[in-house]
């Protein structure tokens, strides 16, 4: 750095064609260290709010998924049966029962196994906090929502 307050510093340039810049004239140089200062975290997760949807939905479906694993924990049933339970999607109860909420409501918050959670959480969060980013908050719901549901129908 050439000036302690400086937020600047010299790309590496070989000697032969160094010339001396005057950093106020000149900045072409130069990279802009404040400007370039993106985190790990705000490259991933764009627009990270604790009140955006996205992470209000992965810390419901976080939190399902802990009440259905101590549930588990303390029945002597299976995880199959907890799940079913719990609602999972069961296309004879759907069929025969017109147990509607098996189709959406409940199955997106239930996980298979700890790999399933993680993997859906991650995708969830790095595409809904792009498209939270972009569009309004009503229609990255409405594109959720119907994912879902068009997800399980097809399952």
């Amino acid at each position: 750095l050439k000036d302690k307050d400086a937020h600047y510093f010299e790309i590496d340039i070989p000697d032969e064609k160094k010339v001396e810049h005057n950093t106020e004239d000149n900045k072409e140089n130069f990279i802009d260290t404040e400007e370039s200062d993106i985190s790990f975290l705000e490259l991933i997760f764009p627009n990270f709010q604790f009140k955006s949807f996205a992470f209000i939905i992965c810390s419901l479906q976080l939190f399902f998924y802990l009440i259905t694993y101590f549930y588990w924990a303390v029945s002597n049933s299976s995880w199959e049966c907890v799940l079913y339970k719990f609602g999972a999607g069961f296309e004879p109860d759907v069929r025969h029962n017109y147990a509607i909420h098996r189709l959406m409501l409940t199955p997106m918050f239930l996980h298979y196994n700890f790999e399933h959670l993680a993997t859906n959480l991650l995708g969830q969060c790095i595409i809904l906090f792009h498209l939270e980013a972009s569009y309004p908050r009503q229609i990255v719901i409405a594109i959720y929502l119907f994912h879902n549901l068009m997800f399980h129908l097809y399952v």
